[in-house]
């Protein structure tokens, strides 16, 4: 979790032509001490890479998400039918009515590539967030249905989040900002709410 938390993608191959001069002046603002680099050699790199660093091209294939969240819909009724008699039935249906709203979000950057054939700038906005919300209610599973006894809805919890995290491994590495903004916290609450357990 710490490398997922501190990684973070910007999109580079975008900025580049548009910071022009001031891209050298810019990377040594934001370079780390990297050896064998300078800022001029990080600068001529991502000059003469802007196509391979630009994350838009890979956007379009993150935009087909329908099958993405009807996973989620279904696995998150699975979790609410299994959960509901130990955490109540309001609580299961209150966690999978905010399932349901996070993945609608996932079919808006669906709709508008349908409609215009590419991505329009702020369809990956939506991504982001569409993977930030789905993110968010897997997160929220792992605290509401986070049961010590019995043992069983532990294990269950584990392989579902773990689950759900290896499956964004798969489905969304062509868009780090949405892979990252899925990723954390979907993992993290879950993650603290095992430290903080006695033994």
């Amino acid at each position: 979790l710490v490398g997922a938390i501190l990684i973070s993608a910007a999109n580079m191959g975008a900025l580049a032509p548009l910071l022009g001069d001031k891209l050298e002046s810019q990377a040594a603002g934001n370079s780390e001490a990297l050896a064998g680099t300078s800022p001029a050699i990080q600068a001529a790199e991502l000059r003469s890479q802007a196509a391979a660093f630009d994350l838009r091209p890979r956007a379009a294939g993150l935009a087909r998400q329908p099958l993405l969240a009807l996973l989620n819909i279904l696995l998150g009724g699975t979790m609410a039918v299994v959960y509901a008699p130990v955490v109540g039935t309001a609580v299961a249906g209150t966690w999978m009515a905010g399932m349901l709203v996070g993945q609608l979000g996932r079919l808006v950057p669906w709709q508008l590539y349908r409609r215009h054939a590419s991505l329009p700038p702020l369809a990956e906005n939506w991504l982001v967030a569409g993977s930030a919300a789905g993110g968010l209610a897997w997160g929220v599973a792992g605290i509401v249905f986070f049961v010590p006894e019995p043992p069983a809805y532990q294990i269950f919890l584990s392989f579902v989040l773990g689950g759900m995290a290896a499956g964004a491994m798969i489905a969304l590495p062509g868009h780090p900002p949405s892979f990252f903004t899925y990723l954390v916290p979907t993992l993290l609450p879950y993650a603290l709410n095992l430290l903080v357990q006695p033994d």
